[in-house]
C-alpha cells in the first residue's frame, strides 16, 4: 500500500508520523487480498490557524472505489487520526462484504436479523 501524508498549517512531528504509520499498518492488514500497487492511502492533516482545531482526512483509493473519512478535534491531532482510521476500517469491511457476498445478500441477512429480534 502506498501512503502519502500532507500537512497544512502544521509541522511534521515524529509522534504524528508514528500515528499515521500505525493507522496505515492497521488498514493494510485488512487489505491483504488487494495488490499493494493498486491501493493508495492519502492522509491530509490540517490545523486551523485561528484556533486550536485539528482536521484529519483519509482517502483510500481502491481499484473499484474511493473511501473517505474526515474528523476534527480541539485537543490533539492524534484523536482525529484514530477516528478516521476506525471509519476507514469500517468502510473497508463493508466494501469487502459487498464485493465478496453481494449487497443483496447483506440486505437479506439484515432483514432476517430484524425479524428474529421481533
Amino acid at each position: 500500500m502506498n501512503m502519502s501524508v500532507n500537512y497544512k498549517n502544521l509541522q511534521s512531528d515524529p509522534k504524528i508520523e508514528d500515528a499515521c504509520q500505525k493507522a496505515a499498518d492497521k488498514i493494510s492488514k485488512i487489505l491483504s487480498k488487494f495488490p499493494d500497487d493498486s491501493v493508495n492511502l492519502k492522509i491530509n492533516l490540517e490545523r486551523n490557524p485561528k484556533r486550536q482545531q485539528f482536521f484529519s482526512t483519509f482517502s483510500l483509493h481502491l481499484p473499484d472505489k474511493i473511501l473517505t473519512a474526515t474528523d476534527s478535534s480541539f485537543d490533539d491531532i492524534r484523536t482525529p487520526i484514530t477516528e478516521c482510521r476506525e471509519e476507514i476500517i469500517r468502510q473497508v469491511k463493508r466494501f469487502k462484504a459487498d464485493l465478496y457476498q453481494g449487497p443483496n445478500l447483506r440486505k437479506a441477512e439484515k432483514q432476517s436479523r430484524q425479524q428474529t429480534e421481533e
